[in-house]
């Protein structure tokens, strides 16, 4: 018996985060950049049972105020 084929739907999201950053601690605004992207994909998988794929990406870094 061949499987049945369930329907699923794309959502795109577009998302601006902004957070404290520390220029002190070691990691550029790139690297920490990356960890938050890393994390936002790992959240969206959590979010709901039936997420079967993510694609996040940075489209811009911004570094505002004294750093």
């Amino acid at each position: 018996m061949d499987p049945v084929s369930v329907p699923g739907i794309r959502v795109s999201f577009a998302v601006d985060i902004e957070i404290q950053y520390d220029p002190f601690k070691g990691r550029t605004p790139e690297e920490t950049a990356g960890l938050l992207e890393q994390s936002v994909g790992d959240l969206l998988f959590e979010a709901h049972p039936n997420v079967i794929s993510t694609a996040v990406g940075i489209t811009n870094i911004e570094v505002s105020g004294d750093a």
